[in-house]
C-alpha cells in the first residue's frame, strides 16, 4: 500500500467515526414560597427588594426562579383555607 493512500484511509476512517453530541444543560428552577400575613399582599417596593436581592445571588424570576405569594383575604385565621401549591 503506498503511502498516499494510506493516508487517505487514515483521514476518511477518522471522519467517518461518531463524535459525542453536547446537549443543552437542564437548569433547575426553584420555587419559592412567601407566606404573607396581612389581608392584602406586600406593595411593590418591599417585593421589588426581594427581587433584587435574589438577582444579586443569580436568582431571576421566570428564569430560574418562581414566586409564589399567598396571603389570606380574610385575615390571618383564614391561613388554613389558603389553596395549595399548583407545583407540588
Amino acid at each position: 500500500m503506498r503511502r498516499r493512500d494510506f493516508m487517505t484511509l487514515l483521514g476518511s476512517a477518522a471522519l467517518a467515526l461518531p463524535r459525542p453530541a453536547f446537549g443543552q444543560t437542564v437548569q433547575r428552577i426553584y420555587t419559592i414560597g412567601i407566606l404573607w400575613p396581612a389581608t392584602l399582599p406586600p406593595g411593590p417596593p418591599r417585593m421589588e427588594s426581594l427581587r433584587q436581592s435574589l438577582r444579586q445571588l443569580d436568582f431571576v424570576e421566570g428564569r430560574n426562579v418562581v414566586l409564589e405569594l399567598r396571603h389570606p383575604r380574610a385575615g390571618r385565621r383564614s391561613f388554613p383555607s389558603l389553596p395549595p401549591s399548583l407545583s407540588a
